[in-house]
C-alpha cells in the first residue's frame, strides 16, 4: 500500500498560501502509541511538517478528539484512511505534574507534552527598564555575605507578602532593534526591545521588618550558584493548567531575527532556546511554530562574475513557548543544521522564504 496517497487531495490555506500535506516515504502503516508519545512525535513519523498535525485529524472526522488517544491504541492507515483501534487496557490516568496527584480524567496524549520539554525551557523574562525599576530587590544577605545560599536569609528593600514565594532574577542582556524607515537625518530608528532577566532561585518571605519598609526572606531554592544583592524579585505565579502546547503556524508574514542563544555558545540545536526580536507586536502566541532559515549567501557567477543570491535553506523548526511585548522565546523542535545568531524565523509556507 502506498500511504503517500493519503493526503494527496488535501489542501489547506495557511497564511493565504495553499500547500498540500505530504507523507514521508518511510512512514509506518501502523503504529502503537506508547507512554510519553505526543501528537508532534506521531505526526513527525508521517509528515515532513509535524506542526500541521491538526490537518490529519480534520481530514478524518471519525476521530472526534485527537487528544483522546492513549498508550496501547493502534494507529493505522487502510485504503487511504486513518483509523484507531482502542486498547482494552489503555491508560486513562494521566499524571499532570509533580505538584499534582494522578487524576482519572480523559486528557489522552498531548500535542507537545510540557513534562517532556520542561527541562529544556529557560526561566527568562524580557522586560522594559521602567518595569525593572519598579521591581523589589535584595539589598543584603545574612551576615553581609556576597552570595546567599539555600536556607540563608536575605533582606529586601520593600515590604512583601509574608509566606509567599518569589522568583529571584539577575540581569541579562539588553536588546535593541532597528524598526521602520530612516529618520529625517538618514539614520535608522533604533528601539529598545527590553532587558533579559534570568531566574537564579526562589525566596520565601519570612516577615516584614519592624520598620515596615523592608522585609526578610529565606532562600528556598537555587537555579544557579547563588543569590546576590541587587537581584530582583517577582511573585511566583500559581501552578498553571497548561500541561501541553498545541503547535500551529505563526501568523502570515512573520519574520523574526534570532538575537540571542541563551543556553548555547555559538549554535543552537534540538531542545535549545532562541530569543526572537518579535513578540506580541507581531501577533505571536505560545505554540506558534516558525521555520528557521539560513542567512543570505552570494556567489560570483562563474561566467559573468556578477554576484548571485542563493536561495535560503530551512535549518529547523522552533515553537514559541514564552511571549513578551517585542520579543519571544522559542524552543528548537528539530534542526537539520546549526542555528545561529542572525538567522531568520519565518511563517511556514509564507512564500517569502524557501521551504
Amino acid at each position: 500500500m502506498n500511504i503517500r496517497v493519503l493526503f494527496i487531495s488535501l489542501v489547506l490555506l495557511l497564511s493565504s498560501f495553499a500547500s498540500a500535506l505530504t507523507i514521508k516515504s518511510n512512514a509506518p502503516t501502523t503504529y502503537t502509541v506508547v507512554k510519553g508519545d505526543t501528537l508532534w512525535d506521531i505526526s513527525g513519523m508521517y509528515l515532513n511538517e509535524p506542526w500541521r498535525w491538526g490537518e490529519i485529524w480534520k481530514s478524518n472526522p471519525q476521530i472526534k478528539n485527537p487528544h483522546l488517544i492513549y498508550p496501547g491504541d493502534v494507529i493505522s492507515f487502510q485504503n487511504g484512511r486513518l483509523s484507531i483501534t482502542r486498547s482494552k487496557g489503555g491508560m486513562r490516568h494521566v499524571k499532570l505534574s509533580p505538584e499534582m496527584k494522578e487524576v482519572p480524567i480523559d486528557l489522552g496524549i498531548p500535542v507537545v507534552s510540557y513534562n517532556k520539554i520542561k527541562s529544556s525551557l529557560l526561566h527568562i523574562k524580557v522586560i522594559t527598564d521602567t518595569e525593572v525599576k519598579a521591581l523589589p530587590y535584595i539589598i543584603a544577605s545574612e551576615n553581609n555575605r556576597l552570595i546567599a545560599l539555600q536556607n540563608q536569609r536575605v533582606y529586601i528593600n520593600k515590604p512583601l507578602k509574608t509566606g509567599v514565594t518569589y522568583d529571584v532574577y539577575e540581569r541579562g542582556e539588553t536588546h535593541k532593534a532597528v524598526r521602520g524607515a530612516q529618520n529625517r537625518k538618514g539614520k535608522n530608528r533604533t528601539v529598545e526591545l527590553g532587558t533579559e532577566i534570568i531566574k537564579v532561585g526562589e525566596v520565601v518571605i519570612e516577615r516584614i521588618d519592624p520598620s515596615g519598609e523592608t522585609s526578610t526572606g529565606i532562600v528556598k531554592s537555587l537555579n544557579r550558584r547563588g543569590i546576590n544583592p541587587g537581584n530582583w524579585l517577582i511573585e511566583k505565579p500559581a501552578a498553571g493548567v497548561d500541561f501541553f502546547f498545541e503547535p500551529k503556524p505563526a501568523p502570515h508574514g512573520v519574520a523574526a531575527e534570532i538575537i540571542n542563544l541563551p543556553n548555547a555558545f555559538q549554535n543552537a540545536s534540538k531542545r535549545y532556546t532562541v530569543l526572537l526580536d518579535r513578540g506580541m507586536d507581531a501577533g505571536l502566541e505560545r505554540g506558534h511554530t516558525l521555520l528557521v532559515q539560513s542567512n543570505e549567501k552570494y556567489v560570483n557567477d562563474p561566467h559573468t562574475g556578477e554576484k548571485v543570491k542563493l536561495p535560503s535553506e530551512a535549518l529547523g523548526t522552533i515553537m514559541i513557548y514564552e511571549v513578551f511585548d517585542q520579543t519571544s522565546l522559542g524552543l528548537v523542535m528539530d534542526a537539520k543544521d546549526r542555528i545561529k545568531l542572525g538567522n531568520m524565523a519565518v511563517t511556514p509556507f509564507s512564500g517569502k522564504y524557501a521551504k
